[in-house]
């Protein structure tokens, strides 16, 4: 997966053609300016409920509450406390997912694959062809 960390590179970037790109904005609590993320297709936000994560993830959903665009994926949380998080999700529930553990975030782990396949279908079809199967994972 090519990764980009200058944010000058963005204009030669999408012109590339490819079929998605991922844009990581980090620890939302830094950004001084959320505006671009509220223009994109899909809006993931990554959280967890680990004491030192929990403060930022409540902080995370409260903002983008009421967004159609928008996916919790949850990583980290343990198998009794699934239910919970999803009660406390009220009704984002049907669009919070939960993610099996891996070492490496560059690699597939088989068990999301449905999880990002529920997310993605909702995205809104391009208009010309594209390049398949490459990711673009961009830096703020």
């Amino acid at each position: 997966v090519p990764l980009f960390f200058e944010q000058k590179n963005l204009p030669y970037i999408l012109n590339e053609g490819y079929q998605f790109y991922i844009y990581d904005y980090g620890d939302l609590s830094f950004a001084s300016d959320l505006s671009g993320i509220y223009e994109k297709d899909i809006v993931m936000l990554v959280g967890g409920i680990k004491a030192n994560e929990i403060a930022n993830t409540t902080k995370a959903i409260e903002e983008f509450q009421g967004q159609e665009n928008v996916y919790y994926v949850m990583n980290f949380v343990p198998e009794r406390s699934k239910d919970m998080v999803k009660e406390f999700m009220e009704d984002a529930s049907e669009k919070t997912y939960f993610m099996e553990f891996t070492f490496d975030p560059f690699v597939l782990v088989p068990g999301n694959i449905k999880s990002f396949e529920d997310i993605i279908k909702n995205m809104k079809q391009p208009k010309k062809k594209l390049k398949k199967s490459k990711l673009r994972r961009i830096f703020k």
